[in-house]
């Protein structure tokens, strides 16, 4: 796998954690009921949803940051 392959799949990650993210914000402003069985879903799940997809979504997105494709993977680390 090339550092470009690795670069846009942590692009595509970032993205789709991102629209999962802005779902679950949706859901906290909207608040439409979800139903799982007879037991109602609050949203409180969405909310922690927003915080670990949103952190998700940002540490990929800076770890595919311009200065990722100059590194070199699987290399020795530098010191």
């Amino acid at each position: 796998m090339t550092t470009s392959s690795q670069v846009n799949g942590l692009r595509v990650s970032s993205v789709l954690f991102g629209i999962i993210s802005i779902v679950h914000l949706v859901r906290l402003f909207t608040g439409p009921e979800v139903f799982i069985g007879s037991h109602r879903l609050g949203v409180m799940p969405s909310l922690v949803a927003v915080v670990v997809f949103g952190s998700l979504s940002i540490w990929l997105s800076r770890l595919a940051g311009p200065g990722c494709a100059k590194a070199k993977v699987g290399g020795p680390a530098e010191i």
